[in-house]
């Protein structure tokens, strides 16, 4: 290409000089030259030839220029640094920056950031200081301003109102910093990043130099270069007399750096700042310690003196339930209300069993379903048992069916008894004393939270937090409540109804999904805080679960109630007679007791150790003839084995698929070296 243009420009300025006819040579320049007869003889008009050679080069021409165009882009020519290392351990810096701006990115000068936290011991942040000694451009004293970037410091070279002329322009940076020894049992470290890996521009070379205190020579050294993490060796180390020089023998393009390490003797650095600043750096740490404490202390003042249990008495057998308890109501207290074990389904089941066993009703099975008929007998019933009969069997209404359907009224009924109940006894029994959990539930939440902002420094790690923490928390919650629900399920068809177990494992699995933005939110937390702060904030967290159990407490009244059902779970539960032999008075087993303590057994969870101490300590002529004549089985009238497990359990399962709304869904249509970046130093640049 080269030879096109200087024909062509050959053509524009000699032709008049070149001598007619053929014989004489036509020099286009000192090195190329075409005689006229070549071009006639390859048949090519001279004037022709003239005009296309203008045009090539006119086209090659604005090719050329494209090309230098392109090679004249934004670049760092040269990044020399020169660390001088002072006895008390404050690191000099000078950086000597050469640059082409061409108004892209470069318009009023660069920017140069220094990162001043890093991760310390233990995973505590570790601040290091930093001081801007002085900026020049070109040999001259440039206006310089900062910016905070939460865990470093950003410095502007230039000023606003003033643009860069296009071309070459060499920047001086010198800045102080401190605490960027490491100090070890035989030597100590200086590992520095001279670079940064965080350069919006390809650096063609860099050079960084290290000079040691005094006349302190080296141990050894090593250097480092690429993106952050590799551990390339682009560069060449010389070690001298009282320090460390390296180059780089390839162009780190923009995002890799260079990083030089060098050891030395005990000694020559005092180890006095080697602590210094560390305080400081985790503010929002001691804040949340601090909070730590402070909820601690809170939770066990009040706890010793609101949220102890009065004192256990002695736990004899007993062999009736407390008195004015009815069957619900005995479970209610002795789980501390509708729990997990004893859930809305049992309560009512329990509860339609008692009623049956007192003769106001008949409970008859076909398979899954049962059908309640009203006997019109009167007896005394507990409030909650009044509200069934007054929601399912008022009126002209003698009998209703429960199925696996739902209905509004077994809804409705299941709602009316557990009133009832809490109506009755809550508060009276038992004292949640949630308001003083809540207080400290919420000193733990305050300062916590306000550690975890001061700890992530940053606008980026304040909105992250704040934003995406309570997203993560939502979504935490959703999860474990779905989880619980549908462990809950899964329990109840293990234990027979096998309808539920499809849905609760395909709940367990949409938990995961609801599970999964909280855990990434988790997981990003370590990018924003230190360890030591997510540490404290698990122990707050298991702090407030615990408590929120240990402050709940039985008042008076009920620590003698719950003594007492205990001796009556003995007494339903233990099925030999000799084991109650040193406590008289035990009833005689006939079909009317094991009727009236079967829906208590029921609530208390242990319906199938009455029955087995009721086949254990009944005549045998009594057990073969007995048959309840409120029950009718699903092959006629049946005793009593697996009377409470068998109709017990299905008739829970019924309640439950029967009270339980269908969805709206289903309803619908519709640290120190090693590799390129470690160590001190580092940060990056670009242009503004």
């Amino acid at each position: 290409m080269a030879w096109l243009i200087r024909m062509g420009a050959a053509f524009r300025s000699d032709r008049e000089k070149v001598a007619p006819p053929v014989a004489q040579p036509f020099r286009v320049n000192p090195i190329y030259f075409i005689k006229v007869k070549q071009i006639h003889a390859l048949g090519l008009d001279r004037k022709r030839f003239r005009s296309n050679a203008i045009c090539f080069s006119a086209l090659l021409v604005v090719l050329l220029l494209g090309i230098a165009q392109s090679q004249a882009e934004e670049r760092i020519v040269s990044f020399d640094s020169l660390v001088e290392i002072a006895g008390d351990g404050t690191l000099t810096v000078t950086e000597t920056i050469e640059v082409i701006a061409e108004g892209n990115e470069i318009k009023r000068g660069i920017y140069r950031d220094f990162p001043t936290v890093y991760k310390g011991p233990m995973g505590l942040n570790e601040d290091v200081g930093f001081e801007v000694i002085s900026v020049s451009r070109d040999g001259r004293s440039d206006p310089w301003f900062t910016e905070d970037l939460g865990n470093g410091v950003r410095v502007y070279f230039g000023e606003e109102s003033v643009f860069l002329t296009h071309g070459r322009h060499t920047y001086q940076f010198v800045y102080q910093t401190n605490r960027q020894i490491a100090f070890f049992d035989d030597f100590d470290e200086l590992t520095w990043n001279a670079t940064g890996d965080a350069w919006a521009f390809p650096i063609d070379q860099a050079r960084v130099r290290i000079r040691l205190p005094g006349n302190t020579e080296p141990i050894e050294g090593a250097v480092y270069t690429g993106a952050y993490g590799e551990t390339g060796s682009d560069a060449t180390l010389r070690l001298s007399s009282n320090g460390a020089t390296a180059t780089t023998t390839q162009m780190l393009w923009p995002g890799e750096g260079m990083t030089i390490s060098v050891s030395f003797p005990k000694g020559a650095v005092s180890e006095s700042s080697r602590s210094a600043g560390l305080l400081g750096a985790n503010l929002g740490l001691v804040l949340s310690v601090l909070g730590l404490v402070a909820t601690t202390i809170y939770f066990v003042v009040t706890w010793h003196r609101i949220g102890r249990d009065p004192q256990k008495g002695t736990v004899i057998p007993r062999f009736d339930a407390p008195k004015g308890l009815s069957p619900v109501a005995t479970g209610y207290v002795w789980y501390e209300g509708f729990t997990h074990k004893f859930d809305k389904d049992h309560a009512f089941a329990a509860a339609l069993v008692s009623l049956a066993t007192k003769g106001v009703i008949t409970i008859e099975q076909d398979g899954k379903d049962f059908t309640l008929a009203r006997t019109g007998k009167n007896a005394e019933l507990s409030p909650g048992e009044a509200a069934i009969v007054e929601e399912l069997l008022s009126g002209e209404v003698n009998h209703v069916t429960l199925t696996r359907t739902y209905d509004p009224d077994v809804k409705s009924a299941v709602t009316e008894l557990l009133d009832a109940v809490k109506s009755e006894y809550e508060g009276v029994y038992h004292r949640q004393n949630l308001g003083y959990w809540f207080l400290g539930a919420g000193l733990a939440l305050v300062t916590g939270f306000a550690g975890m902002l001061i700890d992530a420094r940053s606008m980026d790690g304040i909105f992250f937090l704040v934003f995406f923490g309570m997203f993560g928390l939502v979504f935490g919650v959703g999860a474990w409540f779905i989880i619980k629900l549908c462990w809950r399920a899964l329990i109840k068809g293990i234990r027979g109804n096998w309808r539920q177990i499809p849905g609760a494992l395909a709940g367990l699995i949409a938990s995961g999904m609801f599970g999964a933005p909280a855990i990434f939110v988790a997981i990003m937390t370590f990018e924003y805080v230190s360890a030591p702060m997510v540490a404290v904030l698990v122990l707050m967290i298991a702090l407030c679960i615990t408590f929120a159990h240990l402050l709940k407490r039985p008042t008076a009244v009920g620590r003698v109630a719950l003594d007492h059902l205990e001796g009556y779970r003995l007494y339903l539960s233990v099925a030999e007679s000799n084991r109650l032999a040193m406590t008289a008075g035990e009833p005689e087993m006939t079909p009317q007791l094991f009727e009236r303590h079967l829906p208590y057994a029921m609530a208390l969870g242990v319906a199938d150790a009455w029955e087995d101490k009721f086949d254990a300590l009944a005549p045998d002529e009594i057990k073969a003839d007995y048959h309840p004549v409120w029950y009718l089985g699903d092959s006629g009238s049946r005793g009593y084995s697996g009377l409470a497990s068998g109709m017990g359990s299905a008739l829970s399962s019924t309640v439950s698929s029967a009270a339980k709304a269908p969805s709206s869904s289903s309803s619908s249509s519709s640290g120190g070296g090693g590799f390129s970046g470690g160590g001190g130093g580092g940060g990056g640049g670009g242009g503004w």
